[in-house]
C-alpha cells in the first residue's frame, strides 16, 4: 500500500535550478580569478625584491674586497667608460676594474666600478681628478645591473677607503665671492702657505677646496678686479672654514703726456751776423742751457768756431773769448758778444763774454756760415747752425742734419735757408717748441736739424724777433730733443699693475711759408688702462728717465701729466710735458707669457728678473724695471702662481733705457717615467710617488709591462718612492730626479723583491658555483684544519696567513706575496647549515708556486 505524499512538502526539499548554479558558479570564478592576480603580483614583487636583495649583496662583496687592499693598492680610475643604457647616465672604470658578467640564483648580473680621489668638505664627500695631489682619502662605487623583464635596473653603493699613513685633507674652506650684488665666476682661490690648495669659483660665485687642519691665509684674485686676501684663518680638523669675498672692479682710465723731451746739453739759441747798435755794429751769439742743472762754462770747458761760406778760405776760425761769467744756470742763456754793453729797446745789456779783442768781427753779413760749439779740445761738438746764401748757392761749411728724418719732407736741407746769407739785422733764433718761438719759454727744441731747429729769414728786409738774453734772464722750458725719434725710445710704466704698453703719440708741427715746409717732429704718448687710483708713472726714453708721483687716475678719464698735483708738476701752467733729465741706470725687461699649448695669454704670473716682480696683466703682459746687463727673467717662480704650469727662465740682454722683449709659453707640466720590476719580470700595480718640499705632488702606478707615469709636474727637485707592503724590499729606496722644462724624465728602475701575485680559482658543490661564500686561506707553512685565531699582540711572531672570501658567482682572488723559492699550501672552508647545527667542509691544495706581479689561475676547490 502506497502512502499519500502532499504536495507542499514536495517543493519545500527541491534542488538548485541550472540558473542558479551557473550564477554561483560565475561569482567564484570572479573569487578565484582575483586571488590568481592578487598571487601573481605577489611573485612579481617577490622576484623584484630578490634580485634587488642580490644586487645589493653583489655590490656590498665587491666593496668588502676593495676596501681589503691596502690603500696605494686600491687603483685609481684613470680609464673610464659612460654607460648611458640608464637616466642619469653613470660613468665607471675600463681599465683597473674592467665590468663583470655574473650569473647568481638563475639572474645575470652586471658590476662595475670606480674609484676617486676624494675629500671631505663641511658634512659630504665631493671626489677629485685622479691628477689631483692624494688627499688621504678614496671613494669607493660599485654599480650593479640586471633585467627586469625588459628594463635594466641599476642600484649603486658607495663607502671610502682612508690611507693611516698620510695627515688627511678632512678639513675645508668654502665661500662665496660677489661683486657685492652679483656672483663671480671663475676667481681664483688660494692659500698662500699651500698653492695646491685651490678651487674657482662656479657660475654661483662659490667654491669649495680641502686642506689639512691649519691654519691659512686665502686669497682670491680675477683679472680686472684688485686681489683680496683674509685674515690668518684657524681651519680645524674635519671643519669646513667660510671665507665670503667681495671683489672691487678695478676701474681704469688713461695717462697721457702732450710731450717727452731729453735735454743733456747745452745749445746755440740765436745768432746775429750784424746790427747796428749805439754801441756800433755788433755781432754776438747767444746760448741756452736746457738742462736742469748750471753748466760750467769758460775756456777751460767750451771753444766757439767760425765757419766761413765753402770756397771763401774761412773754413774754421776759432773765436777768442773772454769769459766774465763761468755757468750758466738751468733755463738761462749765455751772451757772447762782441762788445760788452749791447744797448736795444733803451736798455743795457752786460754781456757774459766778450770777444778778447771787442770790435773784431768774425760773422761775415750777407754770406753762408756757421757757428760751432765745441769742448774745450776741440774733439767733440757739442752743437752747431748753419745757414746759406741761396742768391749766391752758397751753403755753409758746415752744419746739423738727421738723414732722412721728418724735417727734410719736400727737399729740405738741413741748414738754414737764407735769401742772401745772414743780413745784417737779421736773426737766426731756435725754436722754443715744436714750429713755434714763443719769448715767453726757453729756447729748447733741438732735433739735430739746423732748418727745423731755428726760425730764420729766408726772403728780404729785416728779419728781428728778440733781444738777445744773459744769465740774468732764465724762462720755463716746454721742450727738448723729443723722445721717439733720434735713438730716444720711450717706455712708460705704471705702478698699478693692471697696465700695458704704451703708445706713442705723433703731434709733429707742420710750418709752412718759406722755401720748404717745415716738419718738426714732436710726440707724446697714451698709456692705456691704468687703474683708478694714485701711482707712481716712470718715463724712459734712451738713458734718461723721470718719475712721476702723485698721478691721480680716475674712472674712465684721461690724466695728462706732468700737472699741478704731480711731483714734478708741469714747467708752466696748461704746459703737460716731460723733460727727462735723470741719467738711467736701468732698462726694461717686458713681454706676454701665454699657455704653451692653447697660445691664451696667462694672467695672474708672477714674472722675477733682478730683484723685481710684476704679475702679468689679462692679456698677459708684464712690464719689469731692472738694471742694465744680463738679467735672469722667471715666470711663474717656483710655480706658486699657478701650479698647474711649469716655471720657465730666461737670459735677457738689458741696456740702459732700452727694453729687452720676452715671452714665456708655459706648459702644463713635466712627466716622470720610470720601470718596476721584481727582478726577473715587469711588475704591475705598484704605486710610485714624488713628493716635492715634503708635499706629494703627484704619483702612478705601473702597468703591465712595468713602467708607471707622473704626469704634470712642475719645475723643481723631486723625490720618487714606492709605496708597498711593509714585507716587501725597494732597491733603490728611493730616486732624486730634476724636472727642468716641460719634459719627460726616466727616472730609473725600482726593483721590488717580496711583491705580491695572484691566485685565481673556484669553489663548486656537485659541480655547480657555491655562491653563500667559502673562506680561502694560503700560508707557506701547514694549515690546520680550523682557521688559525691572529691576535695583534703576538701577529708579528707568527705564520703570515693570507685569506679571501669567494665571491657569489662561485670564484675567488687571493693576493699573496710572490716567491722565486717558497711554495703555498692552501685550505677552503665551506659552512653549511643543517636543521639542528652548522659544519664545515674542507678542502686543500698544496705546491702552488706564485712569483711577484703573476697570477696563478685554475685552483679550483670541489666539495
Amino acid at each position: 500500500m502506497f502512502k499519500r505524499v502532499r504536495a507542499g512538502r514536495l517543493a519545500s526539499n527541491r534542488a538548485f535550478t541550472l540558473v542558479e548554479i551557473l550564477i554561483a558558479s560565475a561569482i567564484m570564478s570572479i573569487g578565484i580569478l582575483g586571488f590568481i592576480e592578487a598571487f601573481k603580483f605577489v611573485t612579481k614583487v617577490s622576484s623584484q625584491m630578490r634580485a634587488r636583495s642580490l644586487a645589493t649583496n653583489l655590490a656590498q662583496e665587491k666593496i668588502e674586497t676593495l676596501k681589503n687592499k691596502s690603500y696605494y693598492m686600491l687603483l685609481l680610475t684613470v680609464d673610464s667608460v659612460t654607460d648611458t643604457r640608464v637616466s642619469p647616465a653613470v660613468s665607471y672604470d675600463n681599465g683597473n676594474y674592467a665590468k663583470e658578467s655574473l650569473s647568481v640564483g638563475g639572474l645575470q648580473f652586471e658590476r662595475a666600478v670606480r674609484v676617486d680621489f676624494a675629500s671631505l668638505v663641511g658634512g659630504s664627500i665631493s671626489t677629485m681628478s685622479y691628477t689631483s695631489a692624494d688627499p688621504g682619502l678614496k671613494k669607493i662605487i660599485v654599480y650593479v645591473f640586471w633585467l627586469q623583464g625588459a628594463t635594466l635596473q641599476q642600484i649603486s653603493l658607495s663607502n671610502v677607503k682612508e690611507n693611516p699613513d698620510v695627515t688627511p685633507l678632512n678639513s675645508s674652506i668654502s665661500g662665496t665671492i660677489t661683486d657685492g650684488v652679483l656672483p663671480i665666476e671663475s676667481v681664483r682661490v688660494v692659500t698662500l702657505q699651500n698653492a695646491n690648495f685651490q678651487a674657482y669659483t662656479g657660475s654661483d660665485g662659490k667654491y669649495s677646496f680641502s686642506v689639512i687642519a691649519g691654519s691659512y691665509t686665502v686669497s682670491a684674485v680675477m683679472a680686472g678686479y684688485y686681489n683680496r686676501y683674509s685674515s690668518l684663518l684657524s681651519v680645524a680638523s674635519g671643519a669646513d672654514q667660510t671665507q665670503n669675498f667681495t671683489l672691487t672692479a678695478i676701474s681704469s682710465g688713461t695717462v697721457s703726456s702732450n710731450g717727452v723731451y731729453v735735454s743733456t746739453q747745452i745749445l746755440i739759441s740765436q745768432v746775429v751776423a750784424s746790427t747796428t747798435l749805439p754801441q756800433g755794429n755788433v755781432e754776438y751769439v747767444e746760448l741756452f742751457n736746457p738742462t736742469t742743472y748750471s753748466v760750467a762754462i769758460g775756456a777751460g770747458y767750451i771753444q766757439l768756431n767760425y765757419y766761413g761760406q765753402v770756397g771763401q778760405g774761412q773754413d774754421e776760425t776759432p773765436i777768442s773769448i773772454t769769459y766774465r761769467s763761468t755757468y750758466v744756470p738751468s733755463g738761462g742763456y749765455y751772451l757772447i758778444a762782441s762788445t760788452g754793453i749791447l744797448t736795444t729797446d733803451s736798455v743795457d745789456i752786460n754781456a757774459d763774454a766778450v770777444y778778447t779783442n771787442q770790435g773784431e768781427s768774425y760773422i761775415l753779413a750777407n754770406k753762408a756760415g756757421a757757428i760751432e760749439l765745441q769742448n774745450a779740445a776741440g774733439t767733440q761738438r757739442i752743437d752747431a747752425v748753419g745757414w746759406s746764401d741761396t742768391a749766391a748757392f752758397a751753403i755753409p761749411y758746415l752744419y746739423e742734419e738727421t738723414s732722412g728724418s721728418a724735417c727734410q719732407v719736400g727737399g729740405a736741407p738741413g741748414y738754414a735757408v737764407t735769401a742772401s746769407g745772414l743780413a745784417v739785422g737779421n736773426q737766426i733764433v731756435r725754436m722754443s717748441s715744436a714750429g713755434a718761438v714763443n719769448s715767453n719759454y726757453g729756447n729748447a727744441y733741438d732735433t739735430d736739424d739746423n732748418y727745423c731747429n731755428f726760425y730764420f729769414n729766408e726772403g728780404s728786409g729785416t728779419y728781428w724777433l728778440r733781444s738777445p738774453r744773459t744769465i740774468s734772464t732764465t724762462k720755463p722750458m716746454i721742450s727738448g730733443r723729443p723722445a721717439g725719434s733720434g735713438g730716444l725710445d720711450l717706455v712708460v710704466s705704471a705702478s698699478d699693475g693692471l697696465s700695458t704698453s704704451e703708445s706713442i703719440n705723433d703731434y709733429t708741427k707742420t710750418v709752412t711759408g718759406g722755401l720748404y715746409t717745415k716738419t718738426c717732429p714732436d710726440y707724446g704718448f697714451t698709456l692705456a688702462q691704468v687703474a683708478t687710483g694714485t701711482w707712481t708713472v716712470n718715463v724712459f726714453a734712451g738713458s734718461y728717465t723721470q718719475e712721476f708721483t702723485g698721478v691721480s687716475v680716475g674712472a674712465g678719464g684721461t690724466t695728462v701729466i706732468p700737472n699741478a698735483s704731480t711731483t714734478p708738476a708741469w714747467p708752466e701752467s696748461g704746459a703737460y710735458v716731460a723733460r727727462l733729465s735723470t741719467a738711467a741706470t736701468e732698462g726694461f725687461i717686458r713681454g706676454y707669457v701665454y699657455d704653451a699649448v692653447s697660445l691664451t695669454a696667462l694672467s695672474d704670473i708672477t714674472v722675477t728678473a733682478g730683484g723685481v716682480s710684476k704679475t702679468s696683466g689679462s692679456n698677459g703682459f708684464f712690464s719689469l724695471t731692472v738694471t742694465s746687463g744680463t738679467q735672469t727673467a722667471t715666470a711663474n717662480p717656483n710655480n706658486l702662481s699657478n701650479p698647474s704650469y711649469v716655471s720657465s727662465v730666461k737670459d735677457a740682454s738689458v741696456s740702459t733705457g732700452e727694453t729687452s722683449w720676452l715671452y714665456f709659453y708655459l706648459s702644463k707640466g713635466g712627466t716622470f717615467k720610470g720601470y718596476v720590476t721584481s727582478g726577473s719580470s715587469p711588475l704591475p700595480n705598484i704605486t710610485v710617488v714624488a713628493t716635492k718640499d715634503n708635499n706629494q705632488a703627484g704619483q702612478g702606478t705601473s702597468d703591465s709591462s712595468g713602467y708607471f707615469y707622473i704626469y704634470d709636474l712642475s719645475t723643481g727637485t723631486f723625490e720618487l718612492t714606492t709605496i708597498v707592503d711593509p714585507s716587501n724590499t725597494t732597491s733603490p729606496a728611493t730616486i732624486d730626479k730634476d724636472i727642468v722644462t716641460a719634459q719627460t724624465v726616466f727616472v730609473g728602475t725600482f726593483t721590488v723583491t717580496g711583491s705580491y701575485g695572484t691566485i685565481q680559482g673556484s669553489v663548486t658543490k656537485g659541480g655547480a658555483a657555491i655562491t653563500t661564500g667559502v673562506l680561502i686561506v694560503a700560508s707557506t707553512s701547514t694549515i690546520s684544519a680550523t682557521p688559525p685565531a691572529i691576535y695583534a699582540s703576538s701577529s708579528a711572531a707568527n705564520t703570515v696567513y693570507y685569506s679571501a672570501t669567494s665571491r657569489s658567482d662561485g670564484t675567488y682572488s687571493l693576493e699573496v706575496r710572490g716567491s722565486a723559492t717558497l711554495t703555498y699550501n692552501m685550505s677552503a672552508h665551506y659552512p653549511t647549515v643543517g636543521d639542528t647545527s652548522t659544519s664545515t667542509s674542507r678542502q686543500t691544495l698544496s705546491g702552488i708556486s706564485v712569483t711577484s706581479g703573476n697570477t696563478v689561475t685554475g685552483k679550483n676547490f670541489a666539495f
